[in-house]
């Protein structure tokens, strides 16, 4: 198990990231063992909470769109994580190989309530506009 803490941007009000698969990112890096937050929107928050953004992106793995705005967003908090990777247009396998992980094509049950809860929290998430 690696435990490593990850943050997840959802870009809640955009589509430049599947939503489904950022819950399918967290089911499968939950079940490796790590601690995953899915944060709504990163840009927003670099926007309207420095401190919460802080407290995401210090010490932990960022997960979003590209790695130059996950760098400039935790610049803005004047924070760093210990590694960003873009989500981006790439496919889950890619970014799962980035962490040493891999994607398990018999995705159980277990694996599948975990996607199906992300998803849940991802599609709660208030679709805001002009947020980036």
């Amino acid at each position: 198990m690696s435990k490593q803490n990850i943050v997840i941007c959802a870009c809640a009000s955009r589509s430049f990231i599947s939503k489904v698969q950022v819950a399918e990112l967290v089911a499968t890096l939950q079940q490796a063992g790590d601690n995953v937050t899915i944060e709504a929107d990163l840009c927003e928050t670099a926007e309207t909470d420095l401190a919460r953004m802080r407290e995401l992106v210090t010490g932990n793995i960022i997960m979003g769109c590209y790695t130059r705005a996950l760098r400039a967003l935790a610049d803005r908090a004047d924070c760093s994580a210990t590694k960003y990777i873009n989500i981006r247009g790439r496919k889950t396998e890619q970014v799962l190989k980035e962490l040493n992980i891999e994607n398990s094509a018999d995705n159980n049950e277990e694996w599948q309530t975990r996607r199906d809860a992300a998803l849940a929290e991802i599609n709660a998430f208030a679709v805001k506009v002009a947020t980036d």
